[in-house]
């Protein structure tokens, strides 16, 4: 499959891809469907991933140490000096409503402290970033620069899957 892409979107870039980065692609995408399937009944969206979070904010409470790198790679990537960075306008969290979309930013800011809001604001980046991966946005510049993207993105499905 991956020969046939090769061929297919050899003018985008993903020929350049490198193995380990077609890799975490290819884990993600087997991950994300496993984790939609048994935390949020094959039917993840902002609201869903709010509540997968609420309701296991006392299990996460003590718990987000062992995620502490993925928090830091996401709010440094998308969160800079105070303000949003670049990369987070292609996040699009403006397709969440208001209060959905103020959860992913206050966990982007720092703002929240709250172990299940900050588990929320993260599953909320990822799904975005899922998103973005299974709609086609990534494809645009060949899925090139995503591999400390999804490598993260599987880190944080791994550990809500080990709940």
């Amino acid at each position: 499959m991956v020969d046939f892409l090769r061929e297919r979107f050899a003018g985008t870039g993903f020929n350049n891809l490198a193995p380990e980065e077609v890799a975490a692609i290819q884990d993600f995408m087997l991950l994300w469907s496993a984790f939609e399937a048994a935390m949020v009944n094959s039917h993840a969206d902002g609201p869903a991933l709010v509540d997968l979070a609420r309701r296991n904010g006392n299990a996460v409470q003590h718990q987000l140490g062992g995620i502490a790198a993925e928090l830091d790679y996401f709010r440094d990537r998308y969160w800079q000096n105070g303000t949003a960075t670049v990369h987070a306008a292609d996040l699009k969290l403006g397709y969440y409503k208001p209060h959905v979309e103020k959860i992913a930013y206050g966990f982007l800011s720092g703002s929240e402290h709250d172990a299940a809001e900050v588990l929320a604001g993260l599953l909320l980046v990822i799904y975005r970033l899922r998103n973005n991966m299974f709609h086609g946005p990534k494809w645009a510049y060949g899925i090139q620069g995503q591999y400390d993207n999804f490598t993260k993105c599987s880190a944080v499905l791994k550990w809500v899957l080990s709940l």
